[in-house]
């Protein structure tokens, strides 16, 4: 049945592999993400560029936090009674035409 009142009209996936398997059952219910429903995954794996249509994922930069975290280990471990630190990375919004036709080439926001 194609558009529906059960239908959804966006779904947010907890990771990029969710969300590739929602475009799939969106395609076999006969909607298509983009157009019938905006379907945004979240840690920007490298198929999501590759699907069709291609996800809108979040980035959390991961190899980033990696080296955050290994860094911050090291900090703390020279002073064992060193003061805790915080780090706070930005993680950017990649637009990909599964949030809409509109959208259709791959751009990257990153927040103010």
């Amino acid at each position: 049945m194609r558009g529906g009142s059960d239908d959804p009209t966006a779904i947010v996936c907890h990771n990029d592999l969710c969300a590739l398997g929602v475009l799939v059952g969106l395609r076999d219910r006969g909607l298509t993400a983009g157009k019938d429903c905006g379907v945004i995954g979240f840690d920007n794996i490298p198929e999501a560029a590759h699907s069709r249509p291609a996800l809108t994922t979040i980035d959390i930069g991961a190899r980033r936090i990696g080296e955050e975290a290994a860094n911050l280990l090291l900090r703390r471990v020279k002073p064992p009674g060193g003061a805790p630190e915080s780090i706070i990375l930005p993680p950017r919004l990649v637009i990909r035409s599964s949030c809409g036709e509109q959208f259709a080439q791959d751009q990257s926001i990153i927040p103010p």
